[in-house]
């Protein structure tokens, strides 16, 4: 095995068993540090027929695309101010991994065109159905498709690209010479990871339809490596009491939404209200200070790249 980003054969193994308990070496390498799992092309993910059966955003249940998209819509308009600087009204837009199509059926009012690649066919026809998108059922590099986009969009799709440089280099074929790329993936340097080295949460965090594992640096050269310039930015969504509950019990939160969610308990008899008020504002406050002190020492869930083609 040789590193996909500087060729290296040198490899450090950083953890043996992963998600649902599977025995998978996850490595990195000695020279650049980036963190794949060993033999990343091994296991090819069936996103149409086995994916969402073990993932969902709720443990232990799948869910219709009905459901699926309904769970996502409360989530949209943080993603939306996230890239809104990126989004103008002439733009024609491409997201890769388009889901039940919430992104793009969010912005189609705010752009030109939105197009979308959906491996679930379900999730695609969904999509087409409900949302009036254009949607297409074939990896980008099966796609026939003469438009070039004025941005491209992943979120929480790259990290499930098993050869991230050939991948970028056809994507960028499909980008106007002014267009923007961004992309969302996790970060190998989050906290519960990197700070608080719970086993248990390492032992979830790893799993077979990610191959790759990016922090700041490495996700950068990646992209650095196909052509690419921009800069990296870090955003933290599961909250302070999440980390809690991880470092209190070892165990994930049933769900996205609790894992996102503030501190949350029965309303207390009326006769304390305005004392209830004052805890909650204190909660709410500790969670956004906790996220900023994340954000500004790279220890976030997250990171984005926003790029664009290096001109030659």
């Amino acid at each position: 095995m040789k590193c996909v980003l500087c060729g290296n054969s040198y490899f450090k193994i950083i953890q043996q068993k992963i998600r649902f308990n599977f025995l998978r070496k996850v490595v990195q390498c000695k020279n650049c540090k980036l963190v794949s799992l060993k033999n990343p092309n091994t296991d090819i993910i069936d996103y149409e027929k086995t994916y969402r059966k073990l993932h969902s955003p709720i443990l232990n249940k799948q869910m219709s695309s009905k459901e699926f998209f309904k769970f996502q819509e409360k989530f949209q308009p943080s993603k939306i101010s996230r890239v809104n600087h990126l989004l103008k009204k002439n733009y024609d837009v491409l997201e890769i991994g388009s889901s039940t199509g919430n992104f793009l059926n969010s912005i189609k009012n705010l752009v030109n065109c939105s197009v979308g690649i959906e491996l679930d066919k379900k999730h695609m026809e969904f999509s087409k159905k409900h949302c009036k998108l254009e949607v297409y059922n074939k990896p980008i590099e099966k796609l026939k498709l003469d438009q070039k986009f004025d941005i491209i969009f992943m979120f929480q799709v790259f990290e499930h690209i098993p050869n991230p440089i050939e991948f970028l280099n056809i994507t960028k074929q499909f980008l106007k010479s002014s267009g923007r790329i961004y992309v969302e993936v996790p970060n190998i340097d989050d906290a519960l990871n990197s700070v608080y080295g719970i086993q248990n949460f390492k032992n979830f965090y790893f799993r077979l339809p990610h191959p790759y594992y990016y922090s700041e640096n490495t996700l950068t050269k990646v992209f650095q490596k196909a052509g690419f310039i921009g800069k990296s930015n870090f955003f933290q969504q599961y909250s302070v009491f999440n980390h809690i509950n991880w470092i209190l019990t070892h165990k994930p939160q049933a769900s996205q939404i609790d894992g996102y969610s503030d501190l949350l308990w029965d309303s207390l008899i009326s006769n304390s209200e305005k004392k209830e008020i004052l805890i909650q504002k204190f909660f709410k406050k500790f969670n956004s200070e906790y996220k900023n002190l994340l954000e500004n020492n790279g220890l976030t869930e997250n990171l984005s790249f926003t790029g664009k083609i290096k001109k030659v």
